[in-house]
């Protein structure tokens, strides 16, 4: 398989990349409020995943697709182009998933980054998503805007309030 990585990935995409350039920025705000506000492309098509993210999720994949999942191949599918095994469309799932793996290493290294400045426990700290995202359930693959399905719509919003207020409940 030719993974064709190196015609996809631009690491200034991964959030790995946007926190550490906030790290700079939040270590000259001590003393000082502050808003930040980080923002991610990374679990989005076209999927282009670590590899060692991806190798948590692959599961022996051996199929014709490449690691790296390109907004060509999608369209191929979801226009007909191209017929897709379970193992495939497994493996594209896994793509997604070992790109919410990498974002959620990141946000843990924001997070630890809070707490050894001594700012996480008076922080506001919300994490949500702009949509989620279809895998064959009606018809798309690797594939949003184009319906009102659940899958497009239920998407995390998790927020952490000054002093942890409230931790644990659910809304």
């Amino acid at each position: 398989r030719d993974s064709g990585a190196e015609s996809l990935v631009d690491e200034t995409d991964r959030f790995g990349h946007e926190v550490e350039q906030a790290r700079t920025w939040i270590e000259t705000q001590r003393g000082r409020a502050f808003f930040l506000f980080l923002h991610t492309y990374e679990v989005h098509h076209p999927y282009t995943p670590e590899e060692r993210d991806l190798e948590l999720f692959r599961g022996g994949y051996h199929g014709p697709l490449p690691d790296q999942i390109s907004m060509d191949l999608l369209e191929e599918v979801n226009h007909g182009k191209r017929t897709l095994e379970p193992r495939d469309r497994q493996h594209i799932v896994d793509a997604y998933d070992a790109e919410i793996r990498s974002a959620d290493r990141a946000f843990g290294t924001l997070v630890a980054l809070l707490r050894k400045l001594g700012l996480f426990d008076d922080a506001l700290v919300v994490v949500t998503s702009d949509h989620g995202e279809e895998f064959g359930e009606h018809g798309q693959m690797g594939w949003h805007s184009h319906t009102l399905y659940d899958e497009l719509l239920h998407v995390p919003l998790l927020v952490k309030l000054p002093g942890s207020r409230r931790a644990g409940n659910t809304v």
